[in-house]
C-alpha cells in the first residue's frame, strides 16, 4: 500500500468514525462499515482493510474522550476465541480469567448468492458482538482475540477464493477494539491431528466442559481448541501453572 493510499484510507476512515459517532451508530460498527471503504477504494486488499479498521477504532476512542492509555494489554485469561467461516458456521468461544464461559457456533442467515463476503462477515461480526455483550465501547479491551488463519495448502480441495474470503473475514474480526489480536495457522494449533480425534482430545483433556460442550458443533470446538492452546500458550510463557 502506497503512503498515499494509506493516508486516503486513513482519512477516510476517521471521517467515517466521527460520523458513527455523531450518529450514535458506535455501538453497531465497532470495526467500522466496510461498504465505506469499497465504495471508495474497489481494490481495496486484506491489508487496507485492516488499517481502515484500525484507524476507525483509534478515532472512535478519541471522539469517545476514552484515554488513548485505555487501550491497554487484555486481562490475563480473558479470550475470544474464534473460528471463521464463509461457507459454513463461525465457532466462538468466550474464556473469563481462563474459564471458559460460553461456546457457540453463529449461523449466517445472510444469503451468499444476494450478499457480499464483507457485508455477511459483518453481520456476523454483529451477532458475536451482542452474544459477547460488552458492556461499553472500550469493554473489548479486557479480551484477547485469538482467530485462526487460513493457509492454501498444496492439492487440497478447497478452493483458494473461499480461504482467502475466510482472511478477508479474519481481518475484520481484528478490526475491532480488543486488548490485542493473534492468529494461528491450522498446523500451528492442532497439527495434523484428524478434526474429530482432536475434538475427543479435548474433551479427555478438559472433563469440565463436557456438559457445556456436549451440545456445539465442531465449529464450536475449533474455537475452543483454539482458546486452549492460546491459554496454554500464554502460562507457559509467562510460567504459570
Amino acid at each position: 500500500m502506497s503512503d498515499t493510499m494509506s493516508d486516503a484510507i486513513e482519512s477516510l476512515a476517521r471521517s467515517h468514525a466521527r460520523d458513527c459517532y455523531k450518529n450514535e451508530t458506535k455501538g453497531v460498527a465497532l470495526g467500522g462499515d466496510f461498504d465505506v471503504l469499497f465504495n471508495t477504494f474497489p481494490s481495496a486488499n486484506l491489508h487496507d482493510i485492516q488499517h481502515f479498521a484500525k484507524i476507525f477504532h483509534q478515532e472512535m476512542v478519541r471522539c469517545s474522550r476514552v484515554p488513548v492509555d485505555l487501550i491497554r494489554p487484555p486481562t490475563p485469561g480473558n479470550i475470544v476465541a474464534i473460528d471463521p467461516a464463509i461457507s459454513g458456521d463461525i465457532g466462538v468461544a468466550v474464556f473469563l480469567e481462563g474459564t471458559l464461559t460460553a461456546c457457540w457456533s453463529v449461523k449466517n442467515s445472510l444469503d451468499p448468492k444476494e450478499h457480499s463476503t464483507l457485508e455477511r462477515s459483518h453481520y456476523a461480526g454483529s451477532v458475536i458482538r451482542s452474544h459477547v455483550a460488552f458492556p461499553s465501547y472500550s469493554e473489548a479491551c479486557d479480551y484477547a482475540l485469538v482467530v485462526e488463519e487460513p493457509v492454501v495448502y498444496p492439492n487440497s480441495p478447497v478452493p483458494p477464493n473461499d480461504l482467502l474470503k475466510v482472511a478477508l473475514q479474519a481481518g475484520g474480526f481484528a478490526g475491532w477494539p480488543w486488548g490485542s489480536a493473534k492468529s494461528f495457522y491450522p498446523s500451528q494449533w492442532k497439527g495434523q491431528v484428524p478434526k474429530e480425534k482432536h475434538h475427543k482430545r479435548l474433551l479427555h483433556l478438559h472433563p469440565e466442559y463436557r456438559n457445556t460442550l456436549r451440545e456445539v458443533d465442531h465449529n464450536a470446538m475449533d474455537a475452543f481448541g483454539l482458546g486452549v492452546f492460546y491459554l496454554q500458550r500464554q502460562r507457559l510463557k509467562h510460567g504459570t501453572d
